[in-house]
């Protein structure tokens, strides 16, 4: 797993962001359903305040995601072992799961 830094995530910040707008802070890693790595991004997130993290092969336990405290939102949906997981830590934010999905028609 890379390891990521200070310098990474600043200088993926946005200094002074248009009028009516803010900043979200978001993180996307694949964690290779590693338990430390999954550890290591708590870390990483509690550290720097990272609003959302988009994780590929999330650390899993009796196929749903696992190893994130409690105030996390996490987002994760499909059956048998999740492939993917999407993370929340700013409850100013509002997210929606939507489940239901319309299948694309051949034209």
């Amino acid at each position: 797993m890379a390891t990521l830094t200070n310098r990474d995530i600043s200088s993926a910040q946005r200094t002074n962001p248009p009028m009516g707008h803010t900043n979200i802070k978001c993180l996307q890693l694949n964690l290779q359903h590693s338990r430390s790595a999954t550890y290591n991004l708590t870390q990483i997130i509690n550290q720097n305040n990272i609003d959302v993290a988009f994780l590929q092969e999330p650390y899993t336990m009796l196929n749903n995601v696992a190893g994130f405290p409690k105030p996390l939102k996490i987002f994760a949906y499909g059956n048998g072992r999740k492939r993917a997981a999407i993370i929340v830590n700013n409850n100013k934010r509002d997210a929606v799961a939507v489940k239901q999905v319309q299948k694309r028609t051949p034209l």
